[in-house]
């Protein structure tokens, strides 16, 4: 419903036309009401539709035209059908008028030669109220269908590959013998590959073989397949794959294994060529990554009758994330193939340190968190024996801690710094040891002196003549913790860039220093800048 436009009293008479549209819009706009432009009158919805049309058919499409506002039916409408092929070719063309039920219907006969694809049909009525169209597609079905029997999806180089197809004919509903079957096979470039002709037999079927050339590169290809009788023509068009005359096929290969496990790995080699695995072909197995150096091979044997072969190999007993590197190669008669895998080793325990910070200043002191977490278990490491050494790069601080993890895998101690340790870096080496499996890590922290600055004035603008009062705190950038005695360089600057006074001063007992700056008078207007500098401040 449209809300009730109330002119004011004093809303002048004489108004351009528009402005009483303009406002009927705002109004409709505020209040949640919406305008649909551009909507046909006339609604065309299909009672009768079919979507897939045989050869030598008939078949009725009926439709019922009713008005948008109302969806009352429309009876008396002039009605416009045209069917049509994507080139434009007309199929037909109809005209007629709705019944008293604003009801239509119109007969289509398909040819008995039908191409096959995708016809248009445009529906548009016309009446005094209003206009209305409805678009569709149609299906045609060819009036001869090419039946792939075997057509594969995959072929490789150097392969004999038979494709087996069935020519059927749609109006009578049986094969049909006698059809001449041309087959093309083309890159993405239309460049021919590949050229080839049959007949089918009694049966309609018909048996092409595709021979391929041995320095086919891998890459798509596509198969256009193309058969003509007197009834009709028929047409197909596949995309096919070109891999490789021999493949490793991973049947068990994990992603990951835990260090110092026993890892279990299985393949086949399959023989693209004949469609078959690659039956006792010669496999080598090589392994990079921790204990294992590259160049020897782990493993120097066939596969079974099956093509398949299973070996057995030991991860790396490491205390850090690692990697291993599995290089496998299969020597079959049609060809060879390669493989390369990595395989992410996963340490047994795994160590984090909880609450150690990004930096430290000298003098301080941490409590730290050491937690210990075993991963093939899945629960906390209870009672790993555990030693962490710290020690700075510059050899002037070097610590030792010793202890066993509780029933949470946790063992907490103190890091307490010297004052004399500064702008340095300190190593964490931690090591920690189960009746299982071991465990290691490093943790860096970097120890600095640093500083917080905050400057403040007493009032944010300033006259000529007035005096500004500036205050500066000086805080432990780790602790927040006052800095005394503590040295910085005070500059201020007008808003031309000259420097008005340049001092330096030292915190109080609290962190505090101050300075006042007398303004001229005749002093520049604009905006002044306070510049603090303290080393190690941010």
């Amino acid at each position: 419903m449209l809300p009730t436009i109330m002119w004011p009293k004093s809303f002048p008479r004489q108004v351009r036309p528009w402005t009483g549209l303009l406002a009927l819009l705002c109004l409709i706009a505020i209040s949640g009401c919406q305008l649909q432009f551009g909507s046909n009158p006339l609604v065309i919805q299909p009672f009768e539709f079919p979507e897939t049309l045989l050869p030598d058919q008939s078949y009725t499409f009926g439709f019922v035209v009713t008005a948008r506002a109302t969806k009352a039916p429309v009876a008396a409408t002039p009605i416009h059908a045209l069917l049509t092929l994507n080139d434009g070719t007309v199929l037909q063309l109809f005209n007629g008028e709705t019944d008293a039920q604003g009801q239509i219907t119109f007969t289509h006969k398909t040819a008995y030669r039908q191409p096959g694809g995708i016809a248009k049909l445009s529906i548009q009525a016309q009446s005094k109220t209003g206009f209305g169209e409805f678009r569709a597609d149609v299906e045609l079905l060819p009036s001869l269908l090419i039946l792939p029997r075997q057509l594969p999806a995959q072929i490789a180089p150097g392969s004999q590959t038979p494709i087996v197809l069935q020519i059927y004919d749609l109006v009578n509903q049986k094969p049909v013998a006698n059809v001449p079957v041309q087959a093309q096979l083309t890159l993405a470039d239309d460049e021919v590959l590949a050229r080839l002709q049959g007949q089918s037999n009694d049966r309609g079927e018909v048996e092409l073989m595709l021979n391929l050339p041995t320095d086919l590169r891998l890459r798509p290809v596509q198969l256009v397949i193309d058969a003509q009788s007197p009834i009709g023509e028929g047409h197909i068009e596949r995309k096919l794959t070109v891999v490789a005359p021999v493949t490793i096929r991973r049947l068990n290969t994990p992603e990951s294994v835990f260090a110092g496990s026993q890892v279990t790995y299985t393949v086949r080699i399959d023989d693209n060529i004949n469609r078959v695995p690659a039956a006792f072909s010669a496999v080598q197995v090589y392994l990079s990554g921790g204990d294992y150096a590259w160049g020897t091979p782990i493993l120097d044997d066939q596969a079974d009758a099956n093509g398949i072969i299973t070996f057995t190999f030991t991860a790396p007993n490491t205390t850090f994330a690692n990697s291993l590197y599995l290089d496998l190669r299969a020597q079959a008669f049609e060809g060879s193939a390669t493989y390369a895998h990595q395989i992410d080793v996963i340490p047994t325990l795994a160590l984090s340190l909880i609450g150690l910070a990004e930096r430290v200043t000298p003098g301080s002191s941490s409590a730290l968190h050491l937690r210990v977490w075993d991963n093939r278990a899945a629960a906390p490491a209870q009672n790993a024996a555990l030693t962490i050494d710290i020690q700075d790069n510059n050899g002037a601080f070097q610590q030792r801690f010793e202890g066993i993890t509780d029933a949470a895998g946790s063992f907490t101690f103190r890091l307490e710094l010297p004052a004399n340790v500064d702008n340095d870096w300190l190593n964490l080496t931690v090591n920690a040891t189960t009746t299982q499996a071991t465990g290691a890590a490093n943790f860096g922290v970097v120890v600095k002196s640093g500083h917080h600055l905050l400057i403040t004035t007493d009032k944010p603008v300033y006259q000529p003549g007035q005096t500004i009062h500036t205050r500066l705190l000086v805080l432990d950038s780790v602790s927040n913790r006052p800095l005394a005695e503590q040295n910085a360089q005070l500059a201020i600057y007008d808003a031309r860039g000259n420097t008005l006074i340049e001092r330096t001063l030292t915190t109080s007992a609290y962190g505090v220093a101050s300075a006042d700056l007398e303004l001229d008078r005749l002093a520049t207007s604009g905006n002044y800048q306070i510049n603090v500098a303290m080393d190690g401040s941010y």
